[in-house]
């Protein structure tokens, strides 16, 4: 469980990075997981596909497979004589050789000697003993790779005395399934779950622990500002905007309501110019005795996972329901941050933006 955590975690961060990068507007996270999605798709008919086709072959002849009448199926039936006698394989310099753990046979018509090649390993090759043997194969048509391809022409197409067919190769016995094909489905399954789990999950990865917190009185309250990095709807006068992960000061105000603001920038602009700007102090208000449950737990981000507090509470500029989750670089914070918020008190007063004090960007980052 905790390297599912973990997971989402990292493709938090990276989906809350990429999201803020637009193409004709849109989120570059979004076009990721559709390309992903269309790869999936595309992945899994292939597999189906293949499915579909390992369970009957179909039957040909070697001059259908010569014509290329095969229709696509790759899974087939054959009926030939293989010539055991001349199995051979190619070295890396594409000289012919005989000794190796698999080899290649020459499978022809009757007394023909247009031959296809039949994949084989040397032990069953050598059962065969040495004489022509009439047989029916049934395996999966491929194919011939490039180096085979170029040995072949090294050896203007015959090896032998048979002519070889160039352009495929059957694997005798084996069935359809690509193991590669299956791992890549699996691996873009995962990606694709991931990234739209932690989509659903509007990128917080928040692991609750059995430790729970009712908002009950609790001595030793804070008597400095609280850092920590908060998650959650921030508000700068009329505008809500959420963001992930960013610095932030748990304090108080004077009558009492708790507060978590940020010094965040996040005014957008196009072709360099400012078009909307939100910059200053970005806060998240909490009603002094509307604080329904403060539950603690561990927070994830990218490649760090931290003690962290899930607070639901009543919004004091809206009215309404709220969370926010708030992040600590160690134990010792977050429990003087739950005293804090069971019995909040004044606190030294909030400061207010100043023309040369630093803007934190909108982008958040882990400790």
């Amino acid at each position: 469980m905790e390297l599912l955590y973990r997971l989402l975690g990292f493709f938090s961060a990276v989906n809350d990075t990429t999201r803020r990068f637009r193409i004709n507007f849109i989120p570059f996270n979004l076009i990721v997981m559709t390309v992903l999605a269309l790869l999936f798709c595309a992945q899994l008919s292939n597999s189906l596909m293949t499915q579909a086709e390992g369970r009957t072959s179909i039957t040909l002849t070697l001059p259908d497979l010569f014509a290329g009448r095969n229709h696509g199926k790759c899974y087939v039936t054959v009926e030939g004589v293989l010539h055991p006698d001349a199995a051979f394989t190619f070295n890396r310099e594409g000289e012919i050789q005989k000794d190796a753990p698999t080899l290649f046979v020459p499978f022809t018509e009757e007394g023909d000697q247009h031959a296809l090649l039949a994949r084989m390993s040397a032990k069953r090759v050598r059962g065969m003993g040495e004489e022509a043997t009439p047989i029916t194969l049934t395996g999966t048509l491929n194919p011939i790779n490039i180096n085979t391809q170029q040995a072949l022409l090294k050896n203007q197409g015959w090896v032998g005395d048979y002519r070889i067919h160039g352009l495929y190769q059957l694997n005798a016995w084996q069935k359809p399934g690509d193991p590669l094909q299956a791992f890549l489905l699996v691996v873009l399954t995962i990606l694709l779950g991931l990234m739209l789990t932690n989509l659903c999950m509007r990128y917080l990865v928040f692991r609750p622990m059995p430790e729970l917190y009712s908002g009950t009185e609790a001595p030793g309250a804070a008597a400095t500002p609280i850092v920590t990095r908060a998650t959650g709807d921030f508000q700068l006068g009329n505008v809500t905007k959420r963001f992930q992960n960013m610095p932030a000061i748990l304090a108080a105000m004077e009558n009492g309501d708790p507060v978590v603001f940020a010094n965040i920038d996040a005014s957008s602009s196009l072709y360099g110019i400012t078009i909307n700007k939100l910059s200053g102090f970005w806060l998240i208000a909490m009603r002094q005795h509307g604080i329904h449950r403060i539950e603690s737990g561990r927070y994830y981000y990218g490649i760090h996972a931290c003690p962290a507090l899930r607070v639901i509470f009543i919004n004091t500029n809206t009215g309404g329901n709220s969370s926010a989750v708030l992040a600590f670089p160690n134990e010792e914070e977050r429990m003087r941050a739950t005293h804090f918020l069971s019995n909040p008190a004044p606190l030294p007063p909030v400061p207010t933006p100043v023309p040369d004090q630093p803007v934190i960007e909108n982008k958040g980052k882990a400790w």
